[in-house]
Formats: structure tokens, sequence, C-alpha cells
């Protein structure tokens, strides 16, 4: 098993169940449907998961179309932030953010 298959068992085990079973995954990454995407990223930050942010996607049956025009993705960690401040800012941003795109 490779160092990031490791990685996202890891991940993987620090989200419940529920929260998992929801979601689409591509390779080492994760996405959920736009009516389970803010039970995902609340999840995140109660289990103390940074998030870095994403674009939307749309998985087809031949393949998986980025809208890369439509992304969330966040301010990296400031210095001196604690990793659970870290770990609150970028759940508010995330949501907040892919709020104002929906």
């Amino acid at each position: 098993m490779t160092n990031q298959s490791n990685i996202l068992k890891q991940e993987e085990q620090l989200l419940p169940k529920s929260i998992i079973d929801k979601a689409i995954k591509s390779g080492n990454e994760f996405g959920w449907k736009q009516q389970d995407f803010s039970e995902a990223v609340k999840a995140a930050k109660q289990n103390h998961l940074g998030i870095i942010g994403g674009q939307v996607q749309y998985v087809l049956p031949d393949g998986t179309c980025d809208l890369y025009w439509l992304s969330y993705d966040l301010t990296i960690r400031k210095i001196n932030e604690t990793w659970l401040t870290y770990c609150d800012r970028t759940a508010k941003e995330c949501l907040d953010k892919f709020n104002t795109l929906i």
C-alpha cells in the first residue's frame, strides 16, 4: 500500500461512516453531492480536519468534468494559527465560498 493510500485510510477513519458512505471517491480525493456537502464539511470540522478547498465537478459515466472556474480554494494555514483554529476557519471559509457559488 502506498503512503498516499495509507493517509487516505487514516483520514477515512476520522470521518463518520455515514459521511464516508456518501462520498464520491476519485483516486485519493473525496467529493460529495451538493445536498451532502455541508454535512461533510461540518463532520470534518468536528473531527479536527483542515480543509484546503476544491472544485465543482460532474462525474459522468465516461469521465469527470472539472469546473475549475468554480473553485472554493482556501487560504493556507497562517503563521502561529493553531490547528483547531485552522480547522474552524477553513470549515467556515469553505461553506461560505461554496454557498456563494451555489
